[in-house]
């Protein structure tokens, strides 16, 4: 009989090592996915202020180009460059909320209003 207790404690004792040896695995398993979950959580954070900060840009082009609209309703879809140079952006349509363009563009249209349309070539385009 002792010898049947002793088989069964070294089977028993087997099994917790074997038990052990699972809990560590799993263990460490675990941390390991803890780990990439804070890393896709930390990206998924990133993709979340790139697509925000999509949005604002696209927001942007949509009241430059409401903007630019505006500005070829009052000079005309034939403007020349001269036609721009002689247009008073502060008598232009004011944009969402109130805003307008702000008061450093204007300034800088008032100073180069070639600035609105430089080409690729460094020159502007006329008619």
């Amino acid at each position: 009989e002792t010898d049947l207790l002793e088989r069964e404690a070294k089977v028993a004792k087997a099994r917790v090592d074997f038990l052990k040896a699972n809990v560590m695995k799993l263990s460490k398993e675990c941390g390991e996915l803890q780990r990439t979950n804070n890393l896709l959580n930390q990206e998924v954070q990133n993709i979340r202020k790139l697509n925000a900060s999509t949005i604002q840009s696209i927001e942007l082009v949509a009241i430059q180009y409401e903007d630019i609209l505006r500005e070829l309703h009052v000079v005309g879809p034939d403007a020349t460059i001269d036609d721009y140079k002689q247009l008073d952006v502060s008598l232009l349509p004011v944009t969402i909320d109130g805003a307008g363009v702000p008061s450093s563009e204007k300034a800088a249209l008032e100073d180069d209003p070639e600035a609105l349309f430089p080409s690729s070539h460094g020159e502007y385009p006329t008619r």
